[in-house]
């Protein structure tokens, strides 16, 4: 019989999570190439389009449910924010006028003052109707 001890092996899983650690910087750093920008931009637009998800299924979950006050009106202005800030590093590479280390400058659609603006922007006008139309 199989003892906790054995089944468990603390080795086994670091060797597990580092192996998922390198396979999912391998994704990245293919994604990264696959679209111009570093390996730190691609992980951004991951990580914020999974939380885009994430919220919207939690906004739809709670609706659903009935468990917590939450609907997918209540969460759409932040998971609309989180999506446009997941763009801001790629699109702030992309519209680099000329190597991006030179800084010769960004195009207004890669500025990264235009993300935080409008996701500032949709937060206030969002939540700011929400407060208005309460009951």
């Amino acid at each position: 019989m199989i003892s906790h001890n054995e089944r468990n092996d603390p080795k086994a899983i670091i060797a597990l999570v580092i192996l998922c650690a390198l396979v999912g910087y391998l994704a990245l750093n293919g994604l990264a190439k696959l679209i111009g920008v570093d390996v730190n931009a691609a992980t951004t637009l991951v990580m914020g389009v999974g939380c885009t998800i994430a919220l919207l299924g939690i906004g739809f979950w709670s609706q659903a449910s009935d468990s917590w006050p939450l609907t997918v009106a209540n969460v759409s202005p932040i998971a609309l924010a989180t999506f446009i800030l997941a763009f801001s590093p790629t699109l702030n590479q992309l519209g680099s006028i000329g190597p991006v280390w030179a800084d010769l400058g960004v195009k207004w659609w890669g500025s990264l003052y235009t993300h935080y603006g409008l996701a500032f922007a949709i937060l206030l006008i969002g939540y700011g109707y929400f407060y208005l139309r309460r009951d």
